[in-house]
């Protein structure tokens, strides 16, 4: 049975549209900062300088529009980009990978003796973030990675038993290293000091630690504040050779993070924030950026801005034929939803209750609440060590984690959480 031509022509429209216009919407909303505001600001700029100048030469405009193009194509397609780029570059990296499997094979031989005499140890992989800071609580080695050397460092008798060694570019760099404790509570409290060296260590940076237990003399590992308890060898193999072969990629932006919310009361008994300024202002340059994108478009094949210009575009480039045409028309729609939501997040103590409320102008969408006896915890964490945002957290008894706001940096967070936590009389957790 043969399917009619003209539903393949629609189902292509359609998924044009709506990839196109959710893809651009997600990284524009995932990643809102000030950089990418100052782009739409210039483009927005352009636009209208264009719009302006009606006898620009069509060739000018084609180039203004292609150049846009590409510009956005650059920003919304990055991280696949990124990742295409790393793949590449590593394929031609074979010496380095045959350094990363050596150094693996060398430090879990180490690992294995250790353990058969349960002896303690910890070993951190330094990936991206420098532990240099670190490493000046230790002392300095320099040397081949070799299970000997983690057996004669690590060994009862050795004035380096405690603390930690830190592994920098296939090379043992330092030993006798002081680890940052975790302060996270909800951490097991039968791990002992090295399980939450570990922890603490990959919560503040992108390391990767392998500890093994003194008491039991297994071997276990800790990525991004989590423990990976009593693995057996292979898993041990596979996880470190993944983790240390895919090192993330350095990312310096975006600088600085548009914050969603800002604070417009502060009493003994409420405490609220509302959507920013600096949000709203984004929202708006976006809209009056894709409005003058679909106006240079009509201008390029029109000639002139006008009602029968205008009418004779949408009727010339329907939606089955030019989709593309439509995304601009769909995003401005968008972001005029956008730039109505309304956004508020209130603490009532005359009501004891909290409540997280997002709305389209009156009309609620979505909204979370709470006894404020029920919140535990308000936390400033970081997302993950390939991200350099952070996140405004609160938790409640039954550890269901609520969204507070996000950041490129954790101190314009920390004031508001230092205001909640001084409201609420609960526990602050900062993981800067």
């Amino acid at each position: 049975m043969s399917v009619n031509p003209i539903y393949w022509k629609v189902g292509m429209s359609l998924a044009v549209l709506l990839v196109g216009s959710f893809r651009i919407t997600w990284v524009l909303r995932q990643q809102k900062s000030w950089e990418l505001l100052f782009l739409a600001l210039v483009i927005s700029v352009i636009g209208a300088i264009n719009l302006s100048e009606e006898n620009m030469a069509f060739h000018l405009d084609a180039q203004f529009l292609n150049s846009i193009s590409i510009v956005l194509i650059l920003i919304i397609f990055e991280p696949e980009l990124r990742r295409l780029c790393f793949y590449f570059f590593r394929r031609l990296s074979k010496k380095k990978q045959s350094n990363i499997v050596h150094t693996i094979n060398e430090t879990l031989s180490g690992a294995q003796v250790l353990s058969h005499t349960k002896t303690g140890a910890l070993i951190a992989f330094e990936r991206n973030d420098n532990l240099s800071k670190l490493a000046q609580s230790g002392t300095l080695v320099n040397s081949d990675v070799k299970k000997e050397l983690f057996t004669a460092l690590f060994s009862k008798e050795a004035l380096t038993h405690d603390g930690g060694v830190i592994i920098r570019n296939g090379r043992v760099a330092y030993c006798s290293v002081i680890f940052p404790i975790t302060f996270n509570l909800d951490v097991d409290k039968n791990l002992g000091t090295r399980h939450r060296a570990a922890i603490g260590l990959t919560e503040a940076t992108d390391a990767v630690c392998l500890i093994v237990s003194e008491e039991e003399g297994t071997i276990s590992l800790a990525k991004d504040g989590k423990i990976f308890y009593n693995l057996d060898l292979k898993t041990l193999q596979k996880n470190l050779t993944e983790w240390l072969s895919r090192k993330p990629p350095k990312t310096s932006y975006p600088i600085h993070r548009v914050r969603s919310f800002s604070q417009k009361e502060s009493s003994t008994v409420h405490l609220r924030f509302f959507k920013s300024t600096a949000l709203q202002f984004y929202d708006l340059i976006f809209l009056f950026m894709w409005v003058l994108l679909l106006g240079n478009m009509i201008l390029i094949q029109g000639g002139a801005l006008n009602g029968q210009v205008f009418s004779d575009f949408f009727l010339k480039n329907t939606f089955f034929e030019n989709p593309i045409y439509f995304i601009p028309a769909v995003l401005a729609a968008i972001h005029l939803g956008f730039l109505l939501l309304r956004l508020e997040i209130h603490f009532d103590r005359v009501g004891n209750r909290f409540t997280k409320e997002t709305a389209l102008a009156f009309l609620p969408i979505r909204k979370i609440k709470r006894s404020l006896d029920e919140l535990k915890r308000v936390s400033v964490k970081r997302e993950g060590q390939k991200s350099l945002r952070w996140f405004l957290t609160l938790e409640d008894r039954k550890r269901r984690i609520i969204q507070l706001d996000s950041a490129g940096s954790p101190n314009s967070l920390l004031h508001s959480a230092k205001q909640i936590h001084e409201f609420l009389k609960i526990d602050l957790m900062n993981q800067s």
